[in-house]
């Protein structure tokens, strides 16, 4: 049970002064009362230090040993997949292509995430942004033209 709940139950109860009490004292008075059975957890265990530096270097080993559990694998599509930006400047009809947001974002001094957050649109009422797949798509590499 939590704690605003055993609250409750002793308030209930008319039993003075339980809301000052911490949960293992409270606990251990709504036993006492025979409020509640013996056999409630009173929570999740805690560790001792020893254990949980044992956990903690446990975790840090399966990083180092190339053991994860997936949350950075979109990161690494990022990394090794760039997209390919392709930015018109609708004045003078000139198509400029980039190999990657990062790159294109440097160019215009500006940076990746305002290359993908005018994706489609236009940028300062002068430049269409266009972000493309991946570079090695023959589709996109094949129609790129480049004044």
């Amino acid at each position: 049970m939590k704690l605003p709940e055993l609250i409750k139950l002793a308030k209930d109860n008319k039993i003075r002064g339980a809301a000052q009490l911490n949960k293992p004292e409270l606990i251990a008075l709504l036993i006492e009362k025979g409020l509640i059975p013996d056999d409630v957890p009173s929570g999740k265990p805690k560790l001792s230090k020893q254990e949980y530096q044992k956990q903690y270097w446990e975790g840090c080993r399966k990083k180092r040993d190339g053991v994860d559990d997936g949350r950075y694998d979109g990161l690494k599509t990022i990394r090794n997949n760039p997209k390919r930006v392709e930015i018109l400047d609708t004045e003078t009809k000139e198509i400029v292509a980039y190999p990657s947001m990062y790159k294109a974002g440097k160019a215009h001094g500006q940076s990746a995430r305002l290359i993908a957050h005018f994706n489609g649109r236009i940028w300062r009422n002068r430049y269409e942004i266009k972000v493309c797949d991946a570079i090695g798509d023959e589709k996109y590499v094949n129609d790129l033209v480049v004044f």
